[in-house]
């Protein structure tokens, strides 16, 4: 499952249950925003907390949505989300991988960070496709294995996009 903590509260997504998950809610239609309101209502009538989690580039009151609608964000837990710095990039790289029991040194780390796109999403995906490749490969990590990798990965992107423009 997914952990999330925020204000000293745990809450955990396990597999298999559902959450509703909507990004760029400044986006919303008049009709998606009713849509949205009516999953609120269902929730707590049915006196189970649902899940939903909203994502948006400013807070509500920023927000072009229904009152009935930010009334009930705003009754959620509501957090603003920096990007992280680097030195807290590398803390939640070296988090990743020690729940995996993957060993990442320092030196593996900086070269992500220097050669691969910063935003946390994709460099959890290297930090996943050089796990996978480690295990495939039997060779522990390092950064002649993570260079070995991408070479690999460069490949399959250029024998992709041939066999498309053929």
């Amino acid at each position: 499952g997914v952990n999330v903590f925020a204000g000293g509260n745990r809450f955990v997504f396990k597999p298999g249950e559902q959450a509703l998950v909507i990004d760029n809610i400044d986006r919303l239609t008049p009709y998606s925003q009713v849509q949205l309101f009516n999953a609120f209502n269902s929730s707590m009538a049915e006196n189970k907390p649902g899940k939903i989690v909203l994502a948006g580039e400013h807070p509500t009151t920023e927000l072009k949505l229904r009152d009935d609608l930010r009334t009930r964000i705003e009754a959620g837990l509501c957090l603003r989300v920096h990007p992280l710095s680097d030195q807290e990039k590398h803390a939640a790289l070296q988090a990743m991988a020690k729940s995996r029991g993957l060993q990442l040194s320092e030196e593996v780390i900086e070269y992500a960070l220097r050669y691969f796109q910063r935003d946390m999403g994709s460099l959890m995906a290297v930090m996943d496709g050089l796990d996978r490749f480690s295990l495939e490969q039997q060779k522990p990590v390092s950064v002649n294995l993570l260079r070995h990798w991408m070479k690999r990965r460069e490949s399959l992107v250029i024998r992709e996009y041939e066999t498309r423009t053929v």
